[in-house]
């Protein structure tokens, strides 16, 4: 099992295991708990635990013997609770992720208060804490109503949540941004979407690098892309372009990440562990929609230099590998899907945009029944935080 732990790459705001699995293993903080029980343990348990009714039925054995050694008086919720783990985990998600998480894991960062061991101490504990949380909204809301010379100023004293205050201010001449149509892009109106729809504030703004051409192999993917998606088969090669004003660029500005409600991708080139999603397509008899697991290889925005995107020109996309599909998904059922090690051949399925990926994922190479590598994935729950 250690092995197998050793092998899988999470998302950077998951926690490692930082013990190893053994003797005093279970001692974890909540970070690590939360990591345990939405990639580890679904990947590391696999025929190590009994069946789940055999499951239920201890605790069901547990509960009624606490009853019987102290009383119904000294049960607590939570020992109801345990007959009913499998309704709240599907009505609420993994129980790390409702319980007191959120409020455990602020402890690391209310230890580190300097309280020069005076009286009055969590007093001096609330207000460090609500200075450092509301300082980022209260700057946002103050920097468009101050003059520009002293915004920079505020930014540079504030340097610790720039990112988050640049994000707000270089959305405020944008075009409006709307949470549930970028909600819907990834999940339901994936199929319709271009790449230049509004992002996210979070998002904002792209650390562009300079321009580049493309690898000619990959711009090629992305001409079939646009001529698909805006059904415009004028659309030709930039070597054409003296013959024909409808071609598309081929120039591209690479960025090593984006930051989508929280969610931070990176280029496999930048940083593996953020490299990692998953994002829906139709099946191969588009009959129904599956996720696809995928890694990022590069990010990049083009910008149309010609009328056929209208006035929103600047498309921003993800180059993908995606990983080839094993047909068999014997693990299901327990939230690990199964994945061959290497990729498929790039595609004009490799031009995706931003706005269509779903979830990050973690991921790692496991030796399947037949003795055979794999590559085991697990869905990430997915934050939604402007």
């Amino acid at each position: 099992m250690q092995l197998d732990a050793d092998k899988l790459v999470l998302p950077k705001d998951y926690m490692p295991l930082g013990t190893k699995i053994g003797c005093g293993f279970p001692f974890m903080k909540a970070d690590e708990w939360k990591s345990w029980c939405l990639v580890y343990s679904p990947v590391l348990l696999h025929g190590h635990l009994p069946e789940a009714h055999l499951a239920h039925q201890s605790l069901e054995a547990f509960c009624r013997e606490c009853e019987k050694l102290y009383k119904a008086l000294f049960l607590l919720p939570n020992m109801h609770l345990h007959l009913h783990l499998r309704e709240t985990v599907l009505s609420f998600g993994p129980v790390y992720g409702y319980w007191l998480f959120s409020f455990k894991r602020c402890n690391d960062i209310l230890k580190n208060y300097a309280t020069n061991k005076k009286d009055g101490f969590k007093r001096t504990y609330m207000k460090k804490y609500l200075e450092e949380a509301y300082q980022g909204d209260l700057i946002c809301q103050t920097l468009p109503i101050i003059r520009p010379e002293h915004s920079a100023i505020i930014l540079e004293l504030t340097a610790s949540t720039a990112n988050s205050i640049a994000t707000s201010t270089s959305t405020a001449t944008s075009i409006q941004f709307d949470i549930n149509t970028f909600l819907d892009s990834s999940e339901i109106n994936f199929d319709i979407v271009k790449g230049n729809e509004p992002l996210p504030p979070s998002a904002l703004p792209l650390a562009l690098k300079g321009e580049i051409s493309m690898d000619e192999s990959e711009y090629e993917y992305l001409l079939e892309y646009y001529c698909k998606t805006y059904n415009d088969q004028t659309l030709v090669h930039y070597c054409q372009a003296g013959h024909s004003d409808n071609f598309v660029n081929n120039r591209i500005q690479m960025f090593e990440s984006i930051d989508l409600l929280r969610q931070i991708y990176k280029s496999k080139m930048k940083n593996q562990c953020r490299s990692f999603m998953q994002a829906l397509f139709e099946t191969s008899d588009n009959r129904s929609t599956k996720p696809y697991t995928g890694q990022i290889k590069y990010l990049f925005v083009n910008t149309a230099v010609n009328s056929f995107a209208g006035h929103a020109s600047q498309h921003v996309f993800a180059y993908v590998q995606w990983y080839k599909e094993v047909l068999l998904q014997p693990r299901a059922g327990e939230g690990v899907e199964v994945n061959e090690v290497g990729f498929e051949d790039d595609s004009m399925n490799s031009i995706l945009p931003v706005h269509r990926i779903c979830y990050p994922v973690a991921v790692g190479e496991h030796l399947g029944l037949e003795g055979k590598v794999q590559m085991c994935v697990v869905s990430l729950p997915q934050k939604i935080y402007i």
